[in-house]
């Protein structure tokens, strides 16, 4: 595995094995790697000549009261399991990505602002920004996200649309732990108390699911069905919504594209989860 710390280099090393005409697919995180990270990397060794991991910590798509310097930085384990695994490792600093005198970012005017952006200002003008800039960078022809953050995903797929960036975006299923809790950096932060409680937002999830699969399809009572199970474990609630998966568009009625989405705290720990309701998912 090649470790590369300057832009510079990387971008002249992609460029050869273009030239050579080699694929490239790219997988970004921010470290602290679990199995669903390893699930995207090993699909992207798969279809890829080269498979390039970045870590890095994006502190543009973190708010002033977040947990940008708390958030997990176990690098030299990250490094441990991408052997084998990675052909390449960008491991960039933040003064290289952002210049002092950086002032050029990218926007979306629509579906940026509801759900996690409704609650998270600004946090998608980061992630799109560093994406382009890794996009840039690493020129891959395929570059894959989880569906866990489901509106992230469809963002970075909306931003190559309307950009004309030569990416294929390639979705990839949410993971779960053993216990139906989806799989996150994050997750390190909770207790087991928490984590007992924080269940509740998979089991929820599940509820809904199996709601419609005996036929509700009255939005409103399904939200309000997981809302009571979310509170009846003191969990706070920022959102819970169904939208349509292809327009994040609002449903008042289930249809073959619902999906269910929804951000709460377990104390200080935020966490994210989305199920589509008539798929065949299961938590």
């Amino acid at each position: 595995m090649n470790i590369y710390k300057e832009i510079n280099n990387l971008y002249e090393f992609i460029r050869e094995q273009k030239k050579k005409g080699r694929s490239a697919g790219l997988v970004p995180t921010m470290g602290a790697l679990h199995e669903g990270h390893l699930t995207l990397i090993k699909r992207c060794r798969a279809e890829n000549d080269i498979c390039i991991v970045s870590i890095f910590v994006n502190p543009a798509q973190f708010g002033p009261n977040e947990d940008y310097t708390r958030y997990p930085r176990p690098l030299e384990r990250d490094q441990n399991l991408l052997c084998g695994l990675a052909d390449v490792l960008f491991l960039p600093e933040a003064g290289s990505f952002y210049l002092p005198e950086h002032c050029t970012w990218v926007n979306s005017d629509k579906n940026a602002d509801i759900l996690c952006g409704a609650y998270r200002p600004g946090h998608f003008q980061g992630v799109l920004t560093i994406v382009l800039k890794l996009f840039n960078v690493t020129m891959p022809d395929r570059a894959y996200f989880g569906k866990k953050d489901y509106q992230q995903y469809f963002l970075i797929n909306s931003m190559c649309r309307d950009l004309n960036l030569p990416v294929s975006v390639i979705p990839c299923d949410l993971i779960r732990d053993s216990d139906g809790l989806a799989m996150s950096s994050r997750n390190i932060y909770l207790d087991p108390d928490q984590r007992k409680r924080a269940l509740a937002l998979s089991s929820a999830l599940g509820h809904a699911q199996k709601l419609v699969r005996q036929g509700e399809i009255n939005a409103g009572k399904i939200l309000a069905a997981v809302e009571n199970m979310l509170l009846e474990k003191n969990l706070k609630i920022d959102y819970t919504e169904i939208r349509n998966k292809l327009t994040l568009e609002a449903c008042t009625k289930i249809d073959i594209n619902s999906i269910l989405l929804s951000a709460v705290y377990v104390d200080h720990i935020r966490l994210i989860d989305n199920i589509e309701l008539a798929g065949m998912e299961k938590t």
